[in-house]
């Protein structure tokens, strides 16, 4: 299989919307639950997930 810079572009932008749609996903459960231990919990995974999605490259977002 032959390297592709096109083709890496696209998975490392895939990947960093995913882990975006994740984030997102997370926080609206955040607001969603009653519990907040579990709120905060939720919230700081979102930030992780954000945090990594900024950092990859090609994704438009760092």
């Amino acid at each position: 299989m032959a390297w592709s810079e096109e083709g890496w572009m696209r998975r490392l932008r895939a990947e960093g919307d995913a882990l975006a749609r994740a984030a997102e996903r997370l926080d609206a459960a955040a607001l969603a639950t009653d519990d907040p231990f579990q709120a905060l919990a939720f919230r700081r995974a979102a930030v992780r997930l954000a945090s990594r999605a900024e950092a990859i490259p090609y994704t438009g977002l760092g």
